[in-house]
């Protein structure tokens, strides 16, 4: 599929009423971050970029269009932050818990003979799901004997990542 024909599917024909503003904040997006932005998305982004304009003091979405070319660098991160999502939680989605606690790590110690483990908490937002991995290692630790860990917690937001380092 050709990239053309993979952004007609994505964005839909150019009759379609989507602000081009919003076509050039995604496509910047997606070329420095790498995230994929589907059709259904983006009357979500028209409204957060309507927001941001109405912050930023320049009324109409199409002023945005202006302000944001004409400050691309300084302005890629505070979109970074506004389109990603920030959803984290303590202990969210439980079931990995199960499977690290029922099969990966003691496979890992046993197999590996490894006592040190380094695991990536991707996509970290604000810390939690990192903090709640080491909770639950801790947990472990008692009853598959003693073994020392790391956790490199990451995000492509870094207002989040900050946010996770405070803690």
């Amino acid at each position: 599929m050709s990239v053309s024909s993979k952004r007609q599917e994505l964005f839909g024909s150019q009759d379609q009423v989507v602000d081009p503003v919003v076509r050039l904040a995604v496509a910047h997006l997606e070329k420095v971050t790498g995230l994929i932005f589907e059709e259904k998305d983006l009357p979500g982004v028209e409204a957060k970029l309507a927001r941001r304009a109405a912050a930023l003091g320049l009324g109409r979405l199409s002023n945005y269009g202006d302000f944001f070319r004409a400050n691309l660098h300084s302005e890629t991160i505070p979109l970074i932050g506004l389109l990603t999502t920030h959803h984290t939680a303590f202990f969210r989605e439980f079931v990995h818990f199960q499977e690290l606690e029922r099969r990966l790590i003691p496979g890992i110690l046993e197999h590996s003979g490894r006592r040190n483990l380094k695991l990536w908490s991707a996509a970290a937002s604000r810390g939690h799901e990192a903090y709640s991995l080491a909770m639950f290692l801790e947990h472990l630790a008692p009853k598959l004997g003693h073994f020392d860990y790391s956790i490199l917690a990451t995000d492509i937001d870094p207002e989040s990542v900050g946010f996770g380092q405070n803690g």
